[in-house]
């Protein structure tokens, strides 16, 4: 709820309580490739670039491995890790990762 009212600050310590919890869960696990999103982007947002890039990709490939090619949720992932990319300056990666999603 924080994470959707913009309060990434706040949304932070609980998103990394629910992803340390969910590593529990199996690397298919579409819930874990939600919170490995949500945490992402909150981090994302408040600019931690490179901590954000990491987790998009973990959720990335978590979704994958669990959802079809062509689910939406997998390519809202990839359109937050493209700008993420973006941000840092990687544009070839960013433009690949944003013309697949």
């Amino acid at each position: 709820q924080l994470n959707l009212q913009g309060d990434y600050t706040s949304a932070l310590p609980v998103l990394q309580e629910a992803e340390r919890l969910s590593q529990r869960f199996s690397t298919k696990n579409v819930l874990r490739g939600k919170i490995l999103h949500s945490l992402g982007f909150a981090v994302y947002q408040l600019e931690q670039l490179q901590e954000g890039e990491k987790y998009l990709r973990q959720a990335l490939n978590v979704k994958r491995s669990c959802l079809p090619a062509n689910d939406a949720s997998t390519a809202i992932t990839m359109d937050v890790l493209g700008d993420c990319l973006r941000q840092q300056q990687k544009f070839e990666e960013s433009e690949q990762m944003l013309r697949q999603a």
